[in-house]
């Protein structure tokens, strides 16, 4: 399931990166909730205002992490390998903030869209 997630964070995030670099704050936080969200459409399993405030949060911290490896001049590889490591240490953090019913929804949906 973390894998899974994982690689749908990361699909995301090097769309921005690779349709020419930075991205706004504001763009980064958009993109990144619209992952979760996309998924979590249903009464039941939509995001609290308290979940949406502690992700926006979240990802406000992440986005000062990740533009640094934009603007740290490292290479293409470099970068992809820093990216990969900010996703690690941040896909348990937005997990937590989710109850297991979205977890799981994410997780089926996610693992349907590749069969």
């Amino acid at each position: 399931m973390r894998l899974t997630f994982l690689f749908l964070l990361l699909f995301f995030a090097f769309q921005g990166w690779s349709q020419g670099g930075q991205i706004s704050q504001r763009q980064f936080i958009d993109i990144e909730m619209a992952k979760l969200t996309k998924y979590l459409n249903a009464p039941e399993v939509t995001l609290s205002n308290e979940q949406m405030l502690k992700l926006t949060d979240l990802m406000e911290e992440k986005y000062a992490k990740v533009e640094k490896t934009w603007t740290s001049g490292l290479s293409k590889l470099d970068m992809s390998n820093q990216r990969t490591k900010i996703e690690e240490e941040y896909t348990p953090r937005v997990e937590s903030i989710l109850t297991a019913n979205q977890r799981a929804v994410i997780y089926k949906s996610t693992t349907a869209s590749k069969q």
